[in-house]
């Protein structure tokens, strides 16, 4: 092959591939604030902070949930066709006896109590299994929903996932993300961040800025690598710690 073109926004594999080899690199560096400028971005992804004082998994899912309730709030001011922003919660892996190792069940009767979801297909699941979650384990059914489907379903409000949404999917409505997961990896960071940064318009909304922006809360993702990825995703806007 003469020539090999490489076009991403985590290129440190690419280059760490490339640099094994005796092939000339020309790399052509796009800033993210110039991105940014074509309004296919958001001005800001805040993370939530990892230090706080004796955080469980649901205070952190209840923080999450209001941050995207705070969302849904402000897209009926801007627009009541888009009041359908997405939380998504990622999970931990489990095992061939367990769904997760996360507390599902627990994690399931948090977002029942405080969004009381007005239809059940408002939460779905895109785990490995098809099947849909009984209302018997649960206390209401989960659907499957595939990746792909996400963005044009127009009922789901929150998803969860393990690891199917960390690469190659592009949802504009996914305004919130909390993960239940530990990751140390730049790239990995970089990659599952990054579903997150798609300005759903393509435009900046001037009359409320909250909705140029999105809110990640990852408290068992390593700080100094989520922080450098996060900063480097916002540009002259800094880390957007919170």
């Amino acid at each position: 092959v003469p020539i090999i073109v490489g076009i991403s926004a985590t290129i440190e594999r690419f280059d760490n591939l490339i640099g094994k080899t005796s092939r000339t690199q020309y790399k052509v560096e796009i800033p993210v604030d110039k991105v940014r400028k074509s309004g296919l971005v958001k001005d800001l992804t805040r993370l939530q902070s990892t230090t706080i004082a004796h955080h469980t998994d649901m205070t952190v899912l209840v923080e999450a949930i209001n941050a995207w309730k705070e969302f849904q709030t402000l897209w009926a001011k801007e627009d009541p066709a888009l009041l359908d922003p997405i939380l998504l919660v990622q999970v931990e892996d489990g095992n061939k006896k367990l769904l997760t190792h996360s507390p599902l069940r627990e994690i399931l009767a948090t977002i029942d109590d405080l969004i009381q979801p007005s239809d059940t297909d408002w939460v779905a699941h895109c785990f490995q299994t098809t099947e849909n979650l009984g209302a018997e384990a649960f206390g209401f059914p989960v659907r499957y929903i595939a990746p792909s489907e996400i963005d044009g379903d127009t009922d789901v409000r929150v998803v969860l996932f393990k690891s199917s949404l960390n690469t190659g999917w592009d949802c504009p409505r996914a305004e919130v993300m909390v993960s239940f997961r530990p990751a140390k990896d730049p790239t990995s960071i970089a990659q599952l961040v990054g579903r997150m940064v798609r300005a759903r318009l393509a435009r900046q909304i001037k009359d409320f800025p909250v909705l140029n922006t999105t809110r990640v809360f990852l408290p068992r993702f390593d700080r100094e690598a989520v922080t450098s990825v996060i900063g480097l995703l916002n540009g002259a806007g800094g880390d957007g710690a919170a």
